[in-house]
């Protein structure tokens, strides 16, 4: 039987969530791209996917010595990563839409104009990435986002994996136009429901090519309004964000509505390979042993300009069972304070993905600030003892760090497992002067069909995660 442990430590209050049992004899889901169980929209439709996607196949591990991580790579790439966006087959979607709507077919105008409100809207929500949307076939590397796929109804999107770091420049997503139908009906103004059904296929390309990019639905909470004194209620913030989806409880009428990144959607594009022009390195596990606070391994938390906060990433490995992994980083009070173990959603990255259990310890190497095991949320609530099982990646989100100082975080398996995981680690000071907006992007358009919209932000302030 396995316990599933989730607590944090409220200045002198210590909230223990009560633990759930779960029995270890019943055969575990596959491992998929998106969290294993998971039945919101963007989840659903797996057998509508190419063949390949979704699937999570890890042999098994040795006790040898710590694997090697593939390179820490960096942010930057000297030129713009392009996004293809293929609209074939996109006006069959639409007319098949709005037919079962009993809608008037879209003309071919409209649909130009939908095609342009993407393009722009896409651009905007990833201003300050060096992303080049094109509809122009590109000849290199390219992400793609498809508009003509079909899946089963409900199913809105689909990204062929989490590719955290953005290793793979290929990846492909899928937006299921034809499923779109709540955002038509003749009860609404025609330009109000073309503007609608823009936003929301928009968005949603947006968060499947955040997939593709590293980013999962739980990076949706990461909003300094989410700390752990809301987790059981958090208003339904996560859900002004990207990454919201069904289990975090967006509706239909806020897919209609204009979303922006999260903090920490932008700070782990920020480690993202070629996302940003500023470079962005992920570190490596030391080969020395750093099993005690003593021998913590130090880390240096870098400034993100696109979210105005600062990380780390850690490429590690549990390579015998109870192995304990202490890292050391130096922060003041008042800093929200993030670790986010990155393993199980990684698509056959690694030999073997690996259970964590995190533990984030105050300065005198003692006092426990928080610990988490598995992520959990549904909908309002996160990391409640009864919130879903999403995945077996720990993640400690926006504890309040309470004085200067050095701080320490364990890593450590689940019942002696091993296996290699990536570490995520950001901080932010909420009480920080906003950064101001960056310009907007710059949109060139030879016509419909070579239309490119160059997306480049100053960098003077952190953004979207660039997996190293």
């Amino acid at each position: 039987m396995r316990r599933i442990l989730s607590a944090v430590f409220i200045g002198t209050a210590t909230v223990l969530l009560a633990p759930v049992v779960a029995c270890a004899d019943i055969v575990p889901v596959a491992k998929t791209a998106h969290p294993p169980g998971c039945n919101c929209p963007e989840c659903r439709g797996a057998a509508a996917s190419p063949a390949g996607w979704n699937s999570r196949t890890f042999d098994g591990g040795g006790t040898g010595g710590k694997p090697p991580p593939p390179p820490p790579g960096t942010g930057d790439s000297g030129a713009a990563i392009a996004v293809f966006l293929d609209y074939t087959n996109f006006q069959t979607r639409l007319n098949q839409m709005t037919t079962a709507a009993g809608v008037t077919n879209l003309s071919a105008a409209e649909v130009a104009t939908i095609q342009s409100g993407i393009m722009s809207k896409v651009g905007t929500i990833y201003n300050g990435v060096t992303i080049s949307f094109t509809q122009t076939l590109p000849t290199g590397n390219h992400e793609t986002v498809t508009f003509g796929n079909t899946a089963t109804a409900g199913t809105f999107g689909q990204a062929q994996e989490i590719d955290f770091r953005n290793l793979n420049p290929n990846d492909v997503a899928n937006v299921y136009t034809g499923n779109f139908g709540f955002a038509v009906s003749s009860t609404v103004p025609r330009d109000q429901m073309i503007s609608q059904l823009t936003t929301a296929l928009a968005g949603t390309a947006a968060h499947e090519l955040g997939h593709d990019l590293g980013l999962q639905h739980g990076d949706s909470y990461g909003d300094p309004g989410i700390t752990p004194a809301n987790y059981s209620n958090t208003a339904g913030i996560q859900n002004t964000h990207i990454m919201a989806t069904g289990s975090t409880g967006i509706t239909n009428a806020q897919r209609e509505t204009d979303r922006t990144f999260s903090k920490l959607e932008l700070a782990k594009l920020e480690f993202g390979q070629g996302l940003t022009s500023a470079a962005h390195t992920a570190l490596t596990e030391t080969t020395s042993a750093h099993s005690t606070t003593a021998t913590a391994q130090a880390v240096t938390l870098q400034s993100l300009p696109l979210s105005g906060t600062n990380g780390a990433v850690v490429l590690a490995a549990i390579a015998a069972s109870g192995e304990k992994d202490y890292y050391q980083f130096t922060a003041t009070a008042g800093m929200l304070f993030t670790a986010n173990i990155i393993s199980d959603v990684l698509t056959g990255r690694y030999a073997k993905s690996v259970d964590t259990i995190i533990t984030l310890y105050g300065p005198n190497g003692t006092t426990v600030l928080a610990t988490n095991d598995d992520t959990q949320y549904d909908g309002n609530s996160f990391n409640g003892s009864t919130n879903t099982i999403q995945t077996s990646d720990s993640f400690i989100l926006n504890a309040t760090l309470p004085s200067d100082g050095t701080y320490y975080l364990l890593v450590q398996a689940y019942g002696g497992d091993i296996g290699s995981y990536e570490l995520f680690l950001d901080e932010y000071n909420p009480n920080q002067a906003s950064v101001p907006e960056p310009p907007m992007f710059v949109l060139t358009a030879a016509g419909l069909a070579a239309c490119v919209v160059v997306v480049r932000r100053g960098r003077g302030r952190p953004g979207v995660p660039t997996p190293a």
